[in-house]
């Protein structure tokens, strides 16, 4: 039976592609959305979920849906 805690995190394995897709550093996206490079780095590890809000703004800023983003493309 799988742990609660590891269920409600959200795997976002599209961020760092599109990041580096479009040759960003994790600072300078972080820059641009006003939050600190370390949250980024942990909502690309998996380690931080991030808000609604952010993954509106993250799907913006990629030209890319939110299904798209946290699509796990590995499966």
């Amino acid at each position: 039976m799988q742990n609660i805690k590891e269920n409600s995190k959200l795997e976002i394995h599209n961020i760092a592609k599109y990041r580096k897709e479009k040759g960003l550093s994790q600072k300078q996206l972080a820059e641009y959305l006003n939050i600190s490079q370390t949250m980024i780095a942990q909502i690309e590890k998996g380690y931080k979920n991030p808000t609604v809000p952010l993954l509106k703004e993250l799907s913006r800023f990629f030209g890319v849906t939110i299904d798209e983003l946290v699509r796990n493309t590995a499966v």
